[in-house]
Order: structure tokens, then sequence, then C-alpha cells
């Protein structure tokens, strides 16, 4: 019996944040990728059941939890990518929701997808 492969949505306004982050993670795991902008992950996620979202965190405390609660009410798990530093400790410190720091390096890509896959 064949298993699965994984579906894996990167929801991402910088095209090439989101190609680099496809890569990273083409590299550790067999599965299926799909990238879109972040105003078109609700599309996205009507359409399919996705394993993982690595989504650009809102612009806001408040918007990244509403996306958060999407994703998951879709049935898929999130992590966020941001670069705002702000947003960024108010989710570690106030959820418990994966954050990726941008620029993110392979190994933080890595550890990720290993802490949550054992890949």
């Amino acid at each position: 019996m064949t298993q699965r492969r994984r579906q894996i949505l990167i929801a991402e306004n910088e095209f090439f944040i989101a190609m680099d982050a496809e890569r990273a993670v083409r590299e550790l795991l067999d599965c299926e990728i799909s990238l879109c902008r972040r105003d078109h992950l609700d599309d996205m996620l009507a359409h399919s059941q996705r394993d993982l979202v690595l989504v650009e965190a809102g612009a806001t405390f408040q918007e990244c939890c509403e996306q958060a609660e999407r994703i998951m009410k879709a049935g898929s798990q999130v992590a966020f990518l941001t670069a705002n530093p702000n947003i960024r400790e108010k989710l570690r410190a106030e959820t418990s929701y994966p954050v990726i720091d941008i620029p993110f390096t392979d190994d933080a890509i890595r550890a990720f997808l290993e802490g949550l896959y054992g890949a």
C-alpha cells in the first residue's frame, strides 16, 4: 500500500521567499507543494486538503490568529513566516504556533520539519 504524499501550501506574497521555502522543503520531504499569495489562502484551502500551510504572517497579531483559525478549521497544520520582530515575538509569547524567521536558513526549515514530521 502506498502512502499518500504530504500536501504543503506556501502562502507568501513575496515570490522569491515562497520559492526559497519550496526549495528548502523539497530537499527534505517527498511532498506536493503549492504556492499562492497570502490573499488567495482561503480559496486554496477551499479546494483541497493540505497537511501543512506555511503562511506569511498577517500585519497584526489578531490577523495571524484569524489566519491560523481558518487554516486549522480546514484541517491543516500552520506555521508562520515573518520578518516582523513584533509579530514574531507576540506569536511566540502568546501562542503555540510555530514561527520561522525571514530571512530563514535551510537549517531552520529542516529543524521545523524534523520536529513536525521526524523527517
